[in-house]
């Protein structure tokens, strides 16, 4: 090509470069920042115009929730068409609730207690109530063994998979906060191995109302001034007295804030009760006003995402009568710089085996420092969620937050180690059948992977408390070599006690020598070795697990390169050795 045509076609170029840059120009100007930022959606947590829920308070609004259908949800237990054996000889069970109690005292408590003098089949406490959410409200439990419940508006019911505990204990206490006064039923059934051995019984609990008779009162807000980003979850207390009943107290806290730069984490009460919450809006309603005591308190908790100033904003109503508010409370969180030279990660189950009765099994993870850190993440994944065990809670130190789905949980740190010097979180997990229950764990400081990933497992047995001891788990049976018909096999078991394990070679003609673990073939053809390991607990129960490794022996002709070499065949990626 000639030098003036490739000049001619460098100026084309440009030119066409020159159109498209223009065009380019154009649409840049066109969505400029000023343009743009427009149609952005507003950061979250900072809302010009307030989406109020529908339940925020104002005068002359509705208190209580509306009436939902009484409709019997899909998992509601109807008994079982083969009823299980009863192995213990004895069983008690107690229904117990307050006949009456006024309805400025809190939540009311149901208890169902079944005691029996050794372990049982599984055990399902149900409690339906007409009078749910009209006229009173679902507001927690607290089960023994520690596990978690079924809800949906009037019906809650616990399942003991594993039966009473190891201590032949099983019990659960619903509780509910009244809305109004009168009367209020539950309905108990109590299902043990499919055999329903208690109810349905109704009992009736009277809420007594409250008549206001006060003169003074006072509000107090205490927030957290200030506090640095690895000290855990802000407390927010609002605090109301009053020298005598009052009407309903309504607390509400806006925090323009969150859930942008801070996320609500939870809620502590006076009396005991609920709290309505949806993304910057806290709202806890005490309807019998203030408590017994003649105070109404709560503490609402909320996690800093970054270091900055925190505004919430506060309202306090007694009746229809705004008393307090709104006034804003600010809080700074600084910052905070790492300072550590050395750390440490650790990860571990509450034993290496428990029983199915005995509660949650407990994953706790932890990294400690010599001083501070950058932010850290922990991740917790498990192939056995759901089908084998269910997150059920978790215990976070410094206080916050977790992320959970499924069978994936995630806990930031944002601010690192806490001031102790220890970021610590603790998962609590549900098993729902026996067998070995694996998770996968992995640390994260700064970006750098410093712990993992790394598997740990445990055994849910029949029944028994959490335990070191812990069946056979082979880890590894695979062919490790091979000369002609001479194979020897690579094996990992672990166990406690130690497990003892045989081989079988899969073939009544070859000889098997158990102490090299390796098997002596007769001629060519394909095998199934199975290796089976044993041990024994404290309690004489025996354990066995068994694997099996596919072998193929070549005939001879495979046999016949002079020089030695290796190779893997594809199926079971067994190593081939040939002379």
């Amino acid at each position: 090509m000639k030098p003036q045509t490739v000049l001619i076609a460098f100026v084309r170029r440009l030119a066409t470069i020159g159109v498209y840059s223009t065009l380019l120009l154009a649409f840049i100007v066109a969505v400029s920042p000023a343009r743009a930022q427009e149609d952005l959606p507003p950061y979250p947590g900072i809302q010009e115009d307030r989406q109020y829920p529908e339940w925020w308070y104002a005068p002359g609004k509705l208190l209580l929730p509306q009436t939902q259908p009484i409709t019997q949800p899909e998992w509601w237990y109807a008994g079982s068409t083969i009823p299980q054996p009863m192995d213990f000889s004895t069983l008690d069970i107690s229904i117990t609730a307050p006949g009456a109690q006024p309805q400025n005292e809190g939540v009311i408590p149901v208890n169902v207690h079944v005691t029996a003098d050794g372990t049982t089949p599984d055990i399902i406490v149900q409690v339906t109530s007409d009078n749910v959410p009209d006229q009173a409200i679902y507001a927690g439990y607290e089960k023994t063994p520690s596990g978690t419940i079924q809800n949906l508006g009037g019906f809650q019911q616990a399942k003991f998979m594993g039966g009473a505990s190891p201590t032949g204990v099983a019990d659960i206490t619903f509780k509910y906060e009244p809305l109004t006064s009168g009367w209020l039923n539950f309905t108990v059934q109590v299902w043990v191995g499919g055999n329903l051995l208690r109810g349905p019984e109704t009992h009736a609990v009277y809420v007594s109302p409250v008549t206001a008779a006060f003169s003074t009162y006072n509000v107090s807000v205490t927030p957290a001034g200030s506090q640095t980003l690895n000290a855990g979850a802000i407390p927010l207390t609002v605090r109301f007295t009053a020298d005598g009943n009052t009407p309903p107290v309504i607390i509400q806290v806006f925090g323009e804030d969150v859930p942008g730069k801070a996320i609500y984490v939870d809620n502590s009460r006076n009396p005991d009760g609920t709290i309505q919450n949806l993304a910057g809006f806290q709202q806890a309603k005490f309807m019998g006003g203030v408590g017994p005591d003649h105070i109404a308190e709560v503490t609402f908790y909320y996690e800093p995402l970054q270091a900055g100033s925190l505004n919430f904003e506060v309202k306090v109503w007694v009746g229809d009568t705004l008393i307090y508010g709104p006034q804003s409370h600010t809080v700074y969180v600084t910052a905070v710089s790492s300072s550590f030279r050395t750390f440490s990660t650790a990860a571990s189950l509450g034993g290496n085996s428990q029983g199915f009765n005995a509660g949650y099994i407990p994953l706790n993870i932890q990294v400690t420092a010599n001083g501070t850190t950058p932010d850290i993440v922990m991740q917790v994944s498990s192939e056995e969620i759901p089908d084998h065990a269910i997150y059920a809670g978790y215990d976070k130190s410094p206080a916050g937050t977790i992320q959970n789905l499924g069978s994936f949980q995630l806990i930031r740190f944002r601010g690192g180690v806490g001031p102790d010097y220890r970021a610590s979180v603790t998962l609590n997990y549900e098993p729902l059948q026996e067998g070995w229950i694996n998770y996968t764990v992995q640390v994260f400081m700064g970006g750098n992977s410093i712990y993992g990933p790394t598997r740990h497992f445990i055994y849910i047995k029949p029944s028994g408390a959490a335990s070191t001891r812990y069946p056979p788990k082979i880890n590894t049976f695979a062919v490790e070599t091979q000369v002609y018909t001479q194979t020897t096999f690579s094996v990992d078991v672990t166990g406690d006690p130690v497990p003892q394990y045989t081989l079988d070679c899969g073939s009544p003609s070859a000889h098997v020598d158990q102490e090299a673990c390796a098997c002596s073939y007769t001629g060519p053809g394909y095998y199934k070795a199975e290796l089976t390991a044993t041990n024994q607990d404290d309690e004489g129960v025996l354990y066995t697990e068994t694997a099996t490794a596919p072998v193929l022996v070549p005939s001879a002709w495979c046999f016949m390169p002079v020089m030695m070499r290796s190779y893997y065949l594809d199926f079971g990626q067994q190593k081939i050795t040939t002379m």
